[in-house]
């Protein structure tokens, strides 16, 4: 798609967030639960937050990312590794 409308000055991103610590996130409990599986499943050691993909969101809408579509933006605290 972003090569469809690159001309047309529209910039398509797609953002893949990983392990976001949301109230959704309950269902699996915390304590003990929670930490191990953050520790096993995420190398930062961390879940994300809200603001983590809020950052990223801001920076493709700004100036500074104006050169940028067509890419897949992996924020997950590095969960998964491509390249």
């Amino acid at each position: 798609m972003s090569g469809e409308v690159a001309r047309a000055g529209v910039r398509v991103n797609a953002i893949c967030p990983g392990i976001i610590d949301t109230s959704r996130m309950d269902d699996i409990g915390r304590g003990d639960v929670w930490d191990q599986f953050v520790d096993t499943r995420i190398p930062m050691g961390r879940a994300g937050k809200g603001e983590d993909i809020a950052y990223i969101v801001v920076y493709l809408c700004s100036d500074e990312g104006a050169w940028i579509t067509g890419q897949s933006w992996n924020v997950d605290g590095g969960t998964v590794v491509q390249h």
